[in-house]
């Protein structure tokens, strides 16, 4: 019989005062915990985030000054694994990961729990001509420090909070703002 891990929700926000409350209210279909790391957004949006917190949708971390996504990643993960639970799983507040793919990270992270589910995005011809470059020169980024082609762009992933897995707690980067896609090359 598998264990189902306890999981929340991480998402991180620097100013997404528009998309955070549709991107909680989706989320919330899927799981009853969400905590939101402000990584030092403008007053707009801890106005958006104190509303949420206010109607109890989501617990609301605040970082004094941006640090970045990966710093916001690593606060919301160690809020979750201090919270008492196993897995998190992380999605960013702009609204562009699919939700309905969180069945199936929680499945998988069910499955396999000291292992970190990574998503894959789906880009179509809509992709800006800029982001396409970025995205390219990324992949490429990885590839050298890696030597690998897995990873192609910061997913949504589920991950378990506990040090034991070698992930959250002691990631491989060492500056406190690492790239999320950096880690998770080389976890991959």
């Amino acid at each position: 019989m598998t264990v189902r891990p306890r999981t929340c929700a991480v998402i991180p926000t620097y100013n997404n005062p528009i998309t955070i409350a549709g991107v909680v209210a989706e989320v919330r279909r899927h799981l009853d915990d969400v905590l939101i790391v402000d990584d030092g957004g403008h007053a707009d949006s801890r106005r958006a985030l104190d509303e949420l917190a206010g109607r109890g949708v989501a617990r609301v971390i605040r970082r004094e000054r941006n640090g970045g996504k990966g710093a916001a990643v690593k606060t919301g993960l160690r809020a979750a694994h201090e919270l008492g639970f196993s897995h998190a799983l992380q999605i960013d507040a702009d609204g562009q990961h699919d939700t309905t793919d969180i069945p199936k990270f929680l499945a998988h992270a069910a499955e396999h729990p000291q292992a970190a589910v990574l998503g894959h995005p789906v880009y179509d011809e809509t992709m800006p001509r800029g982001r396409r470059a970025a995205h390219g020169l990324t992949n490429f980024m990885v590839f050298l420090q890696t030597g690998r082609r897995v990873i192609v762009d910061p997913p949504p992933a589920a991950l378990p909070t506990s040090d034991r897995s070698g992930i959250t707690l002691r990631s491989p980067c060492s500056t406190p703002a690492c790239c999320s896609r950096r880690c998770a090359g080389t976890w991959a």
